[in-house]
């Protein structure tokens, strides 16, 4: 089954680092915030790929329970094949044939539903991460030898990382027969990729708000100069990140995802002791 999806893209193309061409486009199309805005090239390319991904599962059904029946009543329907108990044994072992060598078939379509489904979901984790990648560096600045308060509050651009996901979930209402959002799927891997790529941006600024903390460290022991007393800026960094990953994760809850999700990304950020715990 060809659907013109081809080969799985690599992580850097499909995934969540667009290639430098990409990279140097305007930055006029985004939203002040985690997530970007869709062009309509974008946003009609994605609505193709769902479609399709629905389409599969209804044909993947209709194949596995509706075709084996209709074909052997194509093949049997003029023809009883002796009387009584014998007739419907013969038409129980055909659909059995028949189902049998659909099953093929089958594997093929589910092999390209999950591919489908794999392309929508990088697409929209792409999105989502747009501004992410740049914002959480930035946090190193605005903390560092700039005097500013300690935060209390997460910051802005960290509402808006998931929006591309909520306007695809909004776009994409509806549930299946026993409640369960029929984009759950949707849902569960978006919020893996987007929280992968949110914990490694993280651990990159802590390891290098690590050197830096030990760089000064160096300096004022070199120059005798004795350790301030009010909150240092690497803990204002740590203590910023605490708060957006927290808002974060309720952000991602409130989706319907699990408490684990997030779980590396959140014992990445945790507190130390030297640094009193946000209500």
């Amino acid at each position: 089954v060809s659907l013109g999806l081809g080969p799985p893209p690599p992580l850097e193309r499909a995934g969540l680092s667009p290639p430098k061409h990409e990279r140097k486009r305007s930055t006029a199309s985004t939203q002040a915030g985690g997530g970007g805005k869709w062009s309509s090239a974008e946003a009609s390319s994605l609505r193709l790929v769902i479609a399709v991904e629905k389409d599969i599962q209804a044909l993947c059904s209709n194949v596995r329970h509706s075709l084996p029946g209709t074909i052997v009543g194509c093949v049997c329907g003029g023809h009883d094949g002796g009387a009584g108990g014998d007739a419907e044994k013969k038409r129980t072992q055909a659909t059995e044939m028949v189902t049998s060598g659909l099953s093929g078939v089958i594997g093929e379509l589910e092999r390209a539903g999950a591919r489908a489904r794999e392309v929508a979901a990088r697409r929209i984790a792409l999105a989502c991460t747009k501004n992410l990648v740049t914002e959480v560096p930035r946090i190193k600045q605005r903390y560092s030898m700039t005097g500013n308060a300690p935060p209390s509050t997460a910051l802005a651009f960290v509402q808006s990382i998931l929006t591309p996901l909520r306007e695809q979930l909004e776009d994409d209402d509806d549930d299946d027969g026993d409640g369960r959002s029929k984009s759950a799927w949707l849902v569960s891997r978006v919020a893996d990729l987007v929280t992968d790529r949110y914990r490694v941006a993280v651990s990159d600024l802590l390891a290098v708000v690590q050197k830096t903390e030990a760089i000064l460290s160096r300096l004022k022991k070199k120059k005798g100069r004795a350790k301030g007393t009010g909150m240092s800026d690497a803990d204002k960094i740590r203590l910023q990140l605490f708060l957006d990953v927290r808002r974060f994760a309720e952000d991602l809850a409130a989706l319907g995802c699990a408490d684990d999700t997030t779980k590396a990304l959140q014992d990445l950020v945790q507190l130390p002791p030297s640094i009193p715990k946000p209500p």
